[in-house]
């Protein structure tokens, strides 16, 4: 297997270069404006806007509701549905279902948390909830759809007995039934956080996450069925937060791995269509870095959704990272000016990106709320030729 260690070089760390080609931030907005408010996700809908989903603070020490919020495509907020009737709960993915949406997270009772699967429609009124799980604790954090209108979600169970935590998935219809859910037993502590339809068009999806400290890539087919699994050993500790389909027909995982720091470092892992592991990369900064979330991008290349923190007091400032097939960046964006976290990343019709997460209330504040952030399309037609090239060595 061949490593190759890329040294990113971070819009946090370096001055912004000007080559006029990279987004620039249109607008930028918090909702609800309080504290302990999180949006983990977004979906587009009609008319150019979008609808959020994410956890809001209830009123309760240590409870949290489920957050919905629809914002048109100037940022202004159209409506807000706080679920307080599921108790302590957090949505952390929403896709497009037809007319409507669907969504995953957690609900929690007295008993222990669920996996959570919901249909809401454009305006946030819920069509129908499951609580999906197991007798342990549950969790759903990401989902997809399927060839027939299906569901698949996925997460984790933890078994009650030796409190190992099993990936688990879901698949739930159209109208909301249950058709399968599965539990992969396996040793230790692991999870899937991230989900997509097998480039294969065979109907079967591939996930990832953390297996004991170690990224892997799984496949299953439309009925569960654990197909193959394979994983990429490095040292430390590593997590696959978003997996992405290739061109290529292959699949590249972005998350984090353990540095030589102790600090986290940003891993892109590339896998063929097999799950045989191609080429991995990862950072090598100051401070923490982790990459949330990874797209492929027209005409080619990828964008990455990166949290950095330089260590010098300022906390987290999200950027977005622009790539060219070669990983030689093409241009560097930081998102927000003030202490922040971003999870999520949409591009929208026009090329542009929509960014959500938190951002602190104030400019180095503890205290966050959700945002949101428009950027413009990048100038695919002013790219500099000479781009800024990841330098590292091949071992």
């Amino acid at each position: 297997m061949k490593t190759v260690f890329l040294f990113f070089v971070l819009f946090c760390i370096l001055p912004p270069r000007a080559n006029g080609n990279e987004p620039r931030v249109l607008w930028n907005v918090d909702f609800p404006y309080s504290d302990k408010s999180v949006v983990w996700d977004l979906a587009g809908g009609s008319s150019g806007g979008f609808i959020t989903v994410g956890e809001v603070y209830s009123g309760v020490a240590g409870d949290k509701a489920l957050s919905l919020c629809g914002i048109d495509s100037t940022g202004a907020v159209v409506w807000e549905n706080t679920s307080l009737n599921l108790g302590s709960a957090t949505g952390y993915s929403i896709e497009r279902s037809g007319e409507n949406f669907v969504l995953c997270g957690v609900c929690t009772d007295s008993c222990g948390g669920n996996g959570l699967v919901m249909k809401i429609s454009e305006r946030g009124s819920t069509l129908w909830s499951l609580d999906v799980g197991y007798e342990g604790d549950d969790g759903l954090y990401d989902l997809c759809g399927g060839n027939n209108s299906e569901v698949v979600a996925v997460g984790y169970s933890v078994d009650e007995e030796t409190q190992n935590s099993d990936i688990m998935a879901v698949c739930v219809s159209d109208s909301g039934a249950v058709l399968w859910r599965k539990r992969f037993v396996a040793t230790g502590q692991q999870a899937a956080y991230s989900v997509v339809p097998s480039t294969d068009g065979d109907g079967g999806f591939v996930l990832t996450g953390t297996d004991n400290g170690e990224v892997f890539l799984m496949k299953i087919d439309n009925q569960g069925n654990w197909l193959w699994k394979t994983n990429c050993p490095l040292d430390g500790n590593q997590i696959g937060r978003c997996l992405t389909a290739y061109s290529d027909g292959g699949y590249i995982v972005a998350g984090s791995t353990a540095g030589v720091d102790g600090y986290p470092d940003v891993l892109l892992v590339f896998f063929d269509g097999n799950g045989n592991v191609v080429e991995n990369y990862t950072s090598d900064t100051d401070g923490p870095d982790s990459a949330s979330f990874i797209k492929e991008v027209s005409p080619a290349g990828f964008v990455v959704l990166v949290n950095s923190n330089t260590g010098t007091g300022e906390g987290y400032r999200p950027s977005l990272l622009r790539f060219d097939p070669w990983l030689s960046i093409i241009w560097s964006v930081e998102i927000v000016n003030r202490s922040a976290f971003c999870y999520s990343l949409l591009q929208i019709s026009d090329g542009g990106f929509l960014v959500t997460g938190k951002s602190s209330l104030s400019e180095q504040g503890s205290e966050f709320s959700s945002c949101a952030v428009r950027l413009s399309p990048e100038d695919l037609l002013n790219w500099e030729e000479e781009t800024v090239s990841l330098s590292g060595s091949n071992l």
